[in-house]
């Protein structure tokens, strides 16, 4: 998982040319953004099946709950991530 702020993650994709693209199937294949790229390199673009009751935006937006009811704790102390850290999209 990689973390962008830009409205697509060409740019991302692009820059690590990764050798695996993974999507979940309430995608085709024809709207995955980066898929040309890595097709075009030799990788693979994977769709897999959707979960029922799991969610990556909701396991994501869990973990961000986590970490900000942790904030201030001695434990986070040092954290490379900010407190305010600016909220990004993922893909």
């Amino acid at each position: 998982a990689v973390l962008f702020e830009e409205d697509t993650p060409l740019d991302i994709i692009e820059r690590i040319q990764p050798d695996v693209l993974v999507k979940g199937q309430d995608y085709a294949l024809d709207q995955v953004v980066g898929r040309e790229q890595v097709e075009a390199r030799g990788g693979t673009v994977a769709l897999v099946p959707l979960l029922p009751g799991q969610s990556s935006s909701a396991l994501i937006e869990r973990v961000g709950r986590l970490y900000e009811a942790s904030a201030g704790s001695e434990e986070d102390e040092g954290s490379p991530v900010p407190a305010d850290a600016p909220t990004r999209r993922r893909t």
